[in-house]
């Protein structure tokens, strides 16, 4: 961030003011370094952090913006400041907490032309404030909110849970990813059949035959096995006829159905045909699942002499 040079020097900040400009930063200083057990950047990878709001992520933001001016500025700290960089700290303060009046009255005093950027700010904190709090609890793994929204069933509770859910459409809303177990059998089984895959049609859990009720069975402990799944790859590693594929599938589905799960919503047209290559870096828990479920299929087929 480059700053101009002042024409005129702003009013210095009242003690009160400087107060409540420096609270904001050890505030926002909290969030970025300690509350989440953890330094927290803008350069940090989201995806892993699914439990931290909008507004910690905005926090973040604001925190590195303070530091930015103190070390532009040459400080050791904020109170080594000038009247101009107290200045740009409030407007950061005040795009946060302040009212509609007190922000604007504070811009009319910006000499160093950063109205727009404080502008932007303050849209995001409002942004930030209307989003709904993460799905992923604080300090948890991704993989372990996954876990979270799918145990504690019954492998048949899961299938008939996720088979309703599938024929009624209630699967967009996403609260859990049961769904995929019926969705992966009866697209395997019309891809196989050349016949429409129907959602409706998905078979019950007790029409399902050995393997396939052995493999949606694998499939369920892939969505359930949290941030243990090389445990579940090593229990087939090595076993034949396709040990090896079958442990590339669970872990190409864990990672889908993970990234799935971090979404509010789901679409309701789901694929139907065949899935793309599994080179494909975009595929999604739709198409990972499917070739889980068929390399599965074939695995638990062959122990049972089908």
């Amino acid at each position: 961030m480059a700053f101009a040079f002042f024409r005129k020097h702003p009013r210095p900040l009242s003690p009160e003011a400087w107060q409540t400009v420096k609270a904001f930063h050890a505030e926002n200083q909290g969030i970025a370094l300690v509350k989440h057990g953890k330094v927290l950047t803008t350069a940090t990878n989201r995806k892993h952090t699914p439990g931290i709001s909008e507004t910690d992520w905005m926090a973040v933001q604001v925190f590195e913006l303070f530091e930015d001016v103190r070390e532009k500025a040459g400080a050791q700290d904020l109170d080594a400041l000038g009247p101009e960089h107290r200045h740009i700290l409030l407007m950061a303060t005040l795009a946060a907490n302040g009212t509609q009046e007190e922000f604007d009255s504070a811009l009319k005093a910006d000499k160093l032309g950063m109205a727009a950027h404080m502008r932007g700010l303050r849209d995001g904190w409002a942004w930030a404030r209307s989003m709904p709090p993460p799905r992923a609890l604080p300090g948890e793994s991704p993989a372990a909110m996954l876990a979270r929204f799918n145990r504690g069933l019954t492998l048949e509770e899961a299938y008939t849970t996720g088979r309703e859910a599938l024929i009624s459409g209630r699967f967009t809303d996403n609260d859990t990813q049961l769904f995929l177990l019926p969705y992966a059998v009866q697209r395997v089984r019309a891809l196989g059949a050349q016949i429409p895959c129907v959602w409706r049609n998905a078979p019950g859990f007790r029409d399902l035959n050995t393997p396939e009720r052995d493999a949606v069975g694998l499939v369920y402990r892939t969505l359930c096995i949290s941030d243990d799944v090389l445990d579940l790859m090593d229990e087939v590693l090595d076993e034949p006829p396709n040990g090896d594929v079958v442990m590339e599938r669970i872990k190409m589905f864990h990672n889908g159905a993970t990234q799935l799960a971090l979404t509010d919503s789901v679409t309701a047209d789901l694929p139907t045909g065949l899935p793309g290559s599994v080179h494909d870096m975009t595929l999604t828990a739709f198409d990972t699942g499917f070739r889980l479920l068929d390399e599965a299929m074939v695995f638990y087929a062959a122990r049972h002499g089908a």
